[in-house]
């Protein structure tokens, strides 16, 4: 078992609540993707995805992701009681939001599910070794 003094205690709990802090803070904060970082969002993306697209111009566009290309991406969008398809460039999108799911995948979900849990039991335990 190792001893340290109640001191070392404290700094190592400090340390080890900031590395959970840090790990687990969302890694998808961006303030302002480039057309770079939309093309790559959007190509990690399968194609029916339901998605919400901020222009440059302060427009918004809702549907359902069709085609991806390049260059540009297709939207099938509902206008007038008729389904449209709406072409996209990627340098005229501002930010891309999923409608209707998380857009973490699992794999992320489980790895800050499983950070958190070693987390909490690892502070559980430091805890419980000060008394």
């Amino acid at each position: 078992m190792l001893y340290l003094s109640s001191r070392a205690h404290f700094r190592l709990l400090n340390l080890v609540t900031l590395l959970m802090c840090y790990l687990t803070y969302p890694m998808n904060a961006e303030a302002r993707p480039t057309g770079g970082d939309v093309a790559w969002r959007i190509a990690k993306m399968p194609t029916g995805t339901v998605l919400e697209v901020h222009m440059l111009g302060k427009r918004e566009v809702k549907g359902q992701l069709a085609r991806i290309d390049a260059q540009t991406f297709d939207l099938l969008v509902a206008e007038a009681n008729r389904i449209e398809t709406q072409r996209f460039c990627y340098l005229d999108v501002k930010s891309v939001k999923t409608i209707g799911r998380s857009s973490l995948g699992r794999g992320a979900k489980a790895r800050r599910l499983a950070i958190g849990a070693a987390g909490f039991w690892g502070l559980l335990f430091l805890r419980l070794s000060m008394l």
